[in-house]
C-alpha cells in the first residue's frame, strides 16, 4: 500500500473511532464543561493515534528499514565479492553501459591501461583510453554484442608493454530480466603460451609429416599407433599395413637376440636409446638406419608412448664402406694396402707376444715388369698385376694376408709358420708368379724375386720387418732374381753402408768433394788423342777412393744421380772450355749419361744450360749411353736424343753387344759412335768368338757410317787385331789410366807435339 493510501486509512479510522467514543460518552456521561471535553477529546485522539501510528505506519516502516538496510549490506556485499572477483582474476574484467561507459574495471585492465586505479577508468570511454582505429574496433564489437545478444570471443596480436603478445577476449551483453540490455561486460586474458604452444604443436605435427626421417609412435606395448609418410617411404609399408602391428616386422635378421634385449634394458633404464641397425623394407631389400628410441612421459612420469626415429643411412654405410675400402684396399687388385697391413701386422705382433708364436714377413718384386708397361702399355701391366694378385693369394693360407704396398710391390704375411714353412711358400710363390699370363691375346712369362724376414728372430715391429725384408729382396735380385732371400744381419750391416754412403755422397756432392779423371782415346790408324771420357771418382775421407761401380749404383737407386750427372756434366765442360783457353788441343770429352736422366725429360735442357753456363762449343760434349738406358723407353729416347743432337752433341753406345734389342733398333738411334764393351776386347786373342763378335759389331756400325771406339784395350794384341778389324779408335790402360785433371793437362801437352 502506498504512503498516502496508508495516512488516508489510518486518518479514518482515528478519526471514526473518537468520533464513536466521544458519542458514547456523551450519551452516557453528563454534560460536562467544554475545556473538560476538548482535553477529552484530544487524550482520546491522542491515545487512539500512538497505536494505530504504531502498529499500522511505525513498525511496518520499521520492518522496511530494517529489510532496506539488509538489502543494502547484501548489495555492498556483492558489490564486493564482484570487486573481489575482478581484482583477484588474473584477467583484465570490465563492465559497461549502453554508452560505452565504464561502470567497473580491475586492477589488472587499469594496469593495462596504464592507470594507478580502476576507479581512474570509471565514466571512460574506449576513445579516452585507446587510439582511434583500436576505439572504433572495440566499440564496433560491442555494438555487435548487444545487437545480437551473444557472446563474441576474438583473438588478436597485440603491443603490450612494449612486448608483442596474445589475447583471447570474450564480449557479453548484460540482459535485465525483461531481457533489456543494459550494458555489456568481458574479460581478455593472455593466451601467448596458448598460441606459442599450438604453433609449437602445428610445428612439429609439419615436422612429423614432412621429416625424412621415418617417425613410428607405438603404446607401451610396442604396437605402432602411427607413422609418418617417410616411414612409407623408406619401408614400403602404407599406414593401414603397419598400424596395429609390431615394428619387429622391419627385422632383416643382420641383429641377434642379444642387440635388442640390450637395447630394451638401454630404454627401460635411461627412457632412451640411439645406435645403428638394419632393417628390411616391405621389398625384402635390407637398408641401414641410425634408429633413436624415445621414452614419452605424462605429467605423473608414467610412460605412455615410445617414439622411433629412424634415419636412413644406406647410402651413408655404403659411402662409408667405400672410403673404407679406398683407405684401407688397393683400387686395382684389391688387396689390402700399407695401411691395412699395418693394423693386421700390429694386431698379429700383440696376439705373437701373448702366444709366443713367430711370423713371416715376405717382400714381393716383381723382375723387369717396367718391361711389360713400355712394351705392352700400362692397361696390360694392370692386368698382369690383377692376376699376380689372385695367384698369390691362392698360393696362401686364408689366414694369411696378401698385400699391394704400390706398384710391382706385394707383402705376404704368414702368421704361425717356422723358417722351413717360410721356405715352402716362398717356392709355392715363385711357381705360382712364373707361370704364363695370356694378356692381349699374347702369353707372356714374368718372375718375382722375394725378400723375407721373421719376427721376432729379426725385428719387432712392421717397419723394421718390411726394410729387413725389402734388403732380402734386393740381395735376392742381385743373385740373378726369379729367387728368395731370408734376412740376415750381414744384410743389415750392408744396408747401413750403403745408407751411410748415401748420406755421404750426397754431402760430398755438396761440398764439391768428387774429383773427374779423364781416359785418353787414341786413333788406332795415326796414334793420335782424338777424344778423352770424364769418369767420375769420390775421394771418401774415410774410406779412402771409392770406385764407381760401388756408389754409382746408390746414386741411381736413391734418385741422386739426376743432380750427380748434371755436376759431371758441368765439371768436364768446365774444364775442357779452360784447357782450350789455355791453348791445349780442343777435342770432345765424352760424358756418361744414366737412364734416369734420359728419362727425366729434362736432359735437353740440362745439356743447353750447361754449354751456356760453360761457354763450350756443342760440338766438343759428346753423351754416353747404355743400350739399357735406351732400350727402356726407345721412342722417348729417340726423340730426346735428336732435339739433343739439334744444338750440336753428339751421342754414343756404351758397352754396346752387352743389351738386347741393340741390332734392330741401333738403325734408329741418332748416334755418332759405338763402343765395343771391354768384356768382348779383353779375351779377342784367345777367343774366336770374342773376335767375331767385335768384327760384326765394327762393320754394323760402319755400315751406318758410326765410328767405333774399343774399351778396355790393355795389350798391344788386342790393339792389333781391333785394327786389323778396321776399329777406329781405342782406349784404356794400353794407352793410358784414368788421368786426374793436372796429369791429363800434361798428356794433352805431349799430345799437342805428336
Amino acid at each position: 500500500m502506498s504512503p498516502i493510501r496508508l495516512l488516508l486509512v489510518l486518518a479514518v479510522t482515528v478519526f471514526t473511532t473518537e468520533a464513536l467514543v466521544m458519542f458514547a460518552l456523551d450519551f452516557l456521561l453528563p454534560p460536562m464543561p467544554a475545556l473538560y471535553a476538548n482535553s477529552l477529546d484530544a487524550a482520546l485522539l491522542v491515545t487512539l493515534v500512538f497505536p494505530v501510528f504504531y502498529l499500522q505506519v511505525f513498525r511496518p516502516m520499521q520492518r522496511n528499514i530494517r529489510e532496506l538496510s539488509e538489502l543494502e549490506q547484501a548489495r555492498r556485499a556483492n558489490e564486493a565479492s564482484l570487486r573481489a572477483m575482478m581484482d583477484n582474476s588474473p584477467y583484465r574484467v570490465w563492465l559497461k553501459d549502453t554508452a560505452g561507459r565504464f561502470l567497473a574495471v580491475n586492477g589488472q585492465f587499469a594496469k593495462a591501461c596504464g592507470m594507478a586505479t580502476p576507479e581512474e577508468l570509471i565514466g571512460k570511454t574506449n576513445r579516452d583510453i585507446l587510439s582511434e582505429e583500436q576505439a572504433e574496433k572495440y566499440s564496433a564489437e560491442e555494438l555487435v554484442v548487444m545487437t545480437l545478444h551473444k557472446q563474441k570471443y576474438s583473438e588478436e596480436y597485440v603491443l603490450d608493454h612494449g612486448k608483442a603478445r596474445w589475447f583471447g577476449t570474450f564480449r557479453t551483453p548484460i540482459i535485465e530480466g525483461a531481457g533489456k540490455i543494459i550494458g555489456t561486460t568481458g574479460f581478455s586474458r593472455d593466451i601467448t603460451e596458448r598460441k606459442d604452444a599450438e604453433a609449437q604443436l602445428r610445428l612439429t605435427a609439419k615436422i612429423f609429416e614432412s621429416s625424412h626421417d621415418a617417425i613410428t609412435i607405438t603404446d607401451i606395448e610396442g604396437t605402432i599407433i602411427s607413422i609418418n609418410p617417410a616411414f612409407s617411404r623408406i619401408t614400403g609399408y602404407s599406414a593401414e599395413e603397419v598400424v596395429g602391428r609390431n615394428p619387429r616386422i622391419l627385422n632383416s635378421g643382420k641383429q641377434g637376440k642379444e642387440f635388442y634385449v640390450e637395447m630394451w634394458r638401454c630404454i627401460l633404464q635411461n627412457g632412451y636409446w640411439s645406435g645403428e641397425v638394419w632393417n628390411r623394407g616391405k621389398d625384402g631389400g635390407a637398408y641401414a638406419g641410425r634408429l633413436t628410441i624415445s621414452a614419452l612421459r605424462d605429467e605423473t612420469d608414467k610412460v605412455t608412448h615410445y617414439i622411433g626415429v629412424t634415419s636412413d643411412i644406406t647410402e651413408y654405410k655404403t659411402a662409408q664402406e667405400r672410403i673404407r675400402n679406398l683407405a684401407y684396399f688397393d683400387q686395382l687388385t684389391d688387396l689390402p694396402n700399407r695401411s691395412l697391413l699395418r693394423d693386421r701386422v700390429n694386431q698379429l705382433i700383440l696376439a705373437s707376444q701373448r702366444d709366443k708364436r713367430g711370423f713371416a714377413v715376405v717382400f714381393i718384386d716383381l723382375d723387369n715388369f717396367k718391361n711389360v708397361n713400355d712394351s705392352l702399355g700400362h692397361y696390360a701391366g694392370d692386368q698382369l698385376l690383377q692376376m699376380v694378385a689372385i695367384r698369390l693369394r691362392d698360393s696362401v693360407r686364408e689366414m694369411d694376408t696378401v698385400s699391394r704396398l704400390g706398384g710391382d710391390e706385394f707383402v705376404v704375411v704368414l702368421p704361425e709358420v717356422s723358417i722351413e714353412d717360410a721356405h715352402q711358400v716362398a717356392r709355392k710363390i715363385i711357381g705360382q708368379v712364373a707361370s704364363s699370363y695370356l694378356i692381349k691375346e699374347r702369353y707372356m712369362t714374368v718372375t718375382a724375386s722375394l725378400g723375407i724376414s721373421m719376427y721376432p728372430a729379426d725385428a719387432q715391429d712392421l717397419d723394421s720387418l718390411l726394410k729387413h725384408a725389402d734388403t732380402a729382396l734386393y740381395r735376392a735380385k742381385g743373385k740373378g732374381k726369379n729367387d728368395y732371400v731370408f734376412f740376415t744381419e750381414e744384410m743389415n750391416a750392408a744396408a747401413y753402408e750403403r745408407m751411410r754412403l748415401e748420406n755421404d755422397l750426397r754431402r760430398a756432392l755438396l761440398n764439391e768433394e768428387l774429383l773427374l779423371y779423364y781416359q785418353p782415346q787414341i786413333d788406332l790408324a795415326s796414334g793420335k788423342m782424338i777424344g778423352m771420357e770424364a769418369l767420375l771418382r769420390w775421394p771418401h775421407r774415410e774410406l779412402g777412393m771409392i770406385p764407381p761401380d760401388r756408389f754409382i749404383p746408390i746414386a741411381e737407386e736413391s734418385g741422386l744421380i739426376i743432380e750427380l750427372g748434371e755436376w759431371v756434366m758441368h765439371e768436364a765442360c768446365r774444364q775442357n772450355r779452360q784447357w782450350q783457353l789455355a791453348g791445349l788441343p780442343a777435342i770432345p770429352v765424352s760424358v756418361n749419361v744414366s737412364a734416369q736422366q734420359l728419362k727425366n725429360n729434362s736432359l735437353f735442357d740440362t745439356v743447353e744450360r750447361v754449354l751456356r753456363h760453360t761457354r763450350l762449343d756443342a760440338r766438343y760434349l759428346e753423351l754416353e749411353l747404355t743400350e739399357h738406358a735406351v732400350m727402356d723407353e726407345v721412342q722417348a729416347s729417340i726423340e730426346m736424343m735428336k732435339k739433343v743432337c739439334a744444338i750440336g752433341v753428339k751421342f754414343s753406345i756404351d758397352d754396346f753387344g752387352t743389351g738386347y734389342s741393340s741390332f734392330s733398333h741401333l738403325k734408329y738411334l741418332p748416334l755418332n759412335m759405338v763402343k765395343i764393351d771391354q768384356s768382348f776386347v779383353r779375351d779377342m786373342p784367345s777367343k774366336s768368338d770374342d773376335r767375331e763378335i767385335a768384327s760384326a759389331i765394327i762393320q754394323l756400325a760402319h755400315s751406318l757410317r758410326l765410328k767405333v771406339v774399343a774399351e778396355g784395350v790393355e795389350t798391344s794384341a788386342q790393339m792389333e787385331i781391333l785394327l786389323e778389324q778396321g776399329c777406329d779408335s781405342a782406349q784404356g790402360y794400353f794407352f793410358s789410366k784414368p788421368l786426374p785433371t793436372q796429369e791429363l793437362e800434361v798428356f794433352l801437352r805431349a799430345a799437342q807435339t805428336v
